[in-house]
């Protein structure tokens, strides 16, 4: 198959070049996962039987799974780990649907707050920053400014080792939905709300000590937690879908175009206790996909 246009490739057959699919192959409300099980466990359990599963696979690692719930069509998306597979991912479905999108990631993380606990879930109701690894901190030449420069560098923490994103805010609506169908599911007391913060790594940017590397994040946590207490949860994805979620249609004026409109949310099951080392069952983790997959279906068939 060839492609044409290097600026966005698209196969002869309309193809997109990473995630695989063409227009009418994904339908408008969405769940992304990381882990193609998951994808085809949810799928499988909580699907129409009446509706055949519709499965596109890319050579990039992409599944996606189209289908229905409840006479909703649905499609579940696994997109594996990091902001650049979320960012294929949004912006080739983008590309290949028509109309606006509900979009929901179901995926996991790691907790740094004693609100979060192992084995639970959480909803980024508050939104999520982005913590990115300061490439020249590590292999630059340094701070050659002078004067004001300089100062303004280091009260501004232009060099400080990473750099802390501004809060970009999920759907409201999809979110509150999420939240309440995800505590009909599994209980008030396992589910906490508050703000996501998404690495570039899964080692360095998450504060993960190699001693192979100079990383200088023994203080990360600290200072993710100083400037933003909300912060609960620590992954990989959620930002980027939420804030090209923000951008999607956005005019220069401000208004967005309807028909390019995205409403996102996110949730994620808390695998790891980044605080006191504490790690997911298999067994738990089996249970949380099945329950709280099914209530973010529900979540998206009765958004309007």
């Amino acid at each position: 198959m060839g492609f044409t246009n290097a600026n966005f490739p698209l196969g002869d057959d309309g193809r997109t070049y990473h995630v695989g699919t063409k227009l009418g192959e994904t339908a408008n409300k969405i769940l992304t996962v990381g882990d193609p099980a998951r994808a085809k466990l949810i799928a499988q359990t909580h699907f129409d039987k009446d509706v055949p599963i519709k499965e596109v696979s890319s050579k990039r690692g992409f599944v996606t799974l189209t289908g229905a719930y409840k006479g909703v069509p649905v499609s579940i998306v696994a997109i594996g780990m990091g902001i650049s597979m979320m960012d294929f991912f949004v912006r080739e479905v983008r590309a290949v649907t028509e109309g606006p999108l509900d979009i929901i990631r179901f995926g996991s993380c790691g907790s740094i707050s004693e609100r979060a606990k192992v084995g639970t879930l959480a909803v980024a109701t508050d939104g999520a920053v982005c913590a990115t690894r300061n490439y020249d901190h590590f292999t630059g030449t340094g701070d050659n400014s002078a004067g004001l420069t300089k100062w303004l560098n280091k009260v501004t923490g232009r060099n400080d080792p990473y750099h802390l994103s501004q809060v970009v805010k999920p759907d409201s609506r999809l979110s509150n939905k999420l939240v309440s169908k995800i505590k009909e599911a599994a209980g008030a007391d396992n589910v906490a709300t508050g703000l996501n913060v998404t690495a570039d790594s899964f080692y360095s940017s998450q504060a993960r000590y190699d001693p192979r590397f100079p990383d200088d994040n023994q203080q990360l946590v600290e200072t993710i937690q100083k400037r933003y207490p909300n912060a609960i949860t620590l992954e990989m994805e959620s930002f980027m879908l939420l804030h090209l979620a923000a951008c999607s249609g956005r005019k220069a004026d401000g208004s967005v175009d309807p028909q390019l409109r995205i409403r996102a949310a996110a949730t994620t099951m808390i695998f790891a206790d980044r605080l006191g080392g504490e790690f997911i069952t298999y067994e738990v983790t089996e249970k949380l996909e099945a329950l709280a997959g099914k209530a973010c279906l529900e979540t998206l068939v009765e958004m309007q």
